[in-house]
């Protein structure tokens, strides 16, 4: 099972909303449209052709496309589920919360990387990478969103398959 890039573009409607001013001698209200289009790129993979356990590292990034002042992506939280099987309603065998690194990328940007692992009770190289990420106005959380990615991980201390 190979691996592939997945981008997600998420575009929010602009919101309407009357103005009204006054200054004590004029008023002003008019029905104006408010410019709030975030586009948020998501990618998650590895730059290795095959996910070896223990020396691959997989990544999952999330970045404005057209960065707005205050407003920023974050990566808040990553899991990690080993599953029976290579489809999305297999059942899940083991879950880990894994820790890895956080780097802001050119301040628009968060990029979660780790280190592939081999779940050594359950043996099983289907895993499933689990991230949620969120949409700040500085330090306050406007919107979380999931993403999710299954991945095929080999073994390096497999020696073969043995036949009777």
């Amino acid at each position: 099972m190979g691996h592939v890039r997945v981008q997600i573009e998420l575009e929010i409607l602009p919101v309407f909303r009357d103005i009204y001013v006054d200054f004590n001698m004029v008023e002003y209200i008019e029905h104006t449209a408010i410019d709030n289009t975030f586009k948020i790129c998501a990618r998650t993979g590895s730059d290795d052709e095959k996910l070896i356990a223990g020396t691959s590292t997989l990544f999952f990034e999330v970045s404005m496309v057209s960065p707005i002042q205050g407003v920023h992506a974050e990566v808040t939280n990553c899991i990690v589920q080993v599953l029976n099987g290579p489809d999305k309603n297999d059942i899940v065998l083991s879950e880990h919360n894994i820790q890895g690194s956080k780097e802001f990328i050119n301040n628009n940007g968060q990029r979660f990387t780790y280190v592939a692992f081999w779940d050594e009770e359950v043996n099983s190289p289907f895993q499933r990478l689990m991230c949620k990420y969120a949409l700040f106005n500085g330090t306050v959380e406007l919107n979380m969103y999931n993403a999710t990615r299954s991945y095929m991980i080999a073994n390096p201390d497999e020696t073969g398959v043995y036949y009777s």
